[in-house]
């Protein structure tokens, strides 16, 4: 579990997030949505520890994420930031064993099992053919699992991604929500910030609101994405159509 307690952040004075208290249990499917500078990215970086709290806590599994050591956070919590560019040409599958790196002692080689799981991993996201392609010759969607990839190939039990499917069409925007089903039936944890408040509402098991850098709402999907939330955080009126299986939310300005 993934806990936070009175979790402040802030840069050059400027308050980013404030008074941040959440939980996410494993094996779930958490997203965090908000408006653009809710502080969504701020939080998950904060949760990583790619940036210190100015004050609070945050606890992975009861342990205080400053005190666990870096090489050991990063076998227990993966992050896939919103824009990583590449300045170098690397192939796939180099770029997919940079997951690796936490398990792998200082001066040593890949062994046949790191070997391995970057196979599998590759083979996971369906990016096994492209293995020996230079990442520069690859599209956003393609790029976009690569990372998910490398992610994987750590083998850790939590998976952070700061809006993974922002610049892609709707295909690989689909493909990307069906390896996260798949991530969870296998145990995987997996906690991400996401613009798109329609697949929030459908794929996702819990979601946080945030608003102005603190917490508006957080719970199941259902219990948290109203009518009311919505109008009052993002503008818009929200009409709940259903068909045979489930409700689809459809948006229209407030």
């Amino acid at each position: 579990m993934i806990k936070i307690e009175n979790l402040h952040f802030q840069i050059h004075g400027r308050h980013i997030l404030k008074n941040i208290h959440l939980e996410f249990q494993k094996g779930l499917l958490h997203a965090i949505v908000g408006p653009n500078g809710a502080g969504k990215s701020t939080l998950l970086k904060n949760i990583c520890r790619i940036w210190k709290p100015t004050s609070g806590k945050i606890f992975l599994d009861s342990q205080d994420i400053m005190e666990i050591p870096r090489k050991q956070l990063s076998q227990k919590m993966s992050f896939v930031p919103q824009d990583t560019n590449i300045p170098f040409p690397v192939t796939v599958e180099d770029m997919v064993f940079l997951g690796r790196t936490p398990h792998i002692p200082r001066f040593h080689r890949p062994t046949q099992k790191d070997c391995q799981i970057v196979q599998q991993s590759m083979e996971e996201v369906e990016i096994a053919p492209l293995a020996q392609r230079s990442i520069h010759e690859l599209s956003c969607g393609e790029k976009q699992r690569v990372w998910i990839a490398c992610a994987l190939s750590t083998q850790s039990p939590w998976i952070l991604l700061d809006e993974p499917t922002s610049s892609l069409d709707i295909q690989h925007k689909l493909r990307i929500f069906s390896m996260l089903q798949r991530f969870k039936e296998k145990g995987l944890s997996v906690l991400l910030s996401i613009h798109e408040l329609h697949y929030a509402y459908l794929f996702f098991d819990t979601v946080t609101i945030l608003n102005q850098g603190t917490v508006y709402a957080s719970g199941t999907t259902k219990e948290t994405m109203t009518q009311d939330a919505l109008r009052n955080v993002f503008h818009v009126e929200t009409k709940f159509l259903k068909d045979e299986k489930q409700n689809f939310p459809h948006f229209t300005l407030a």
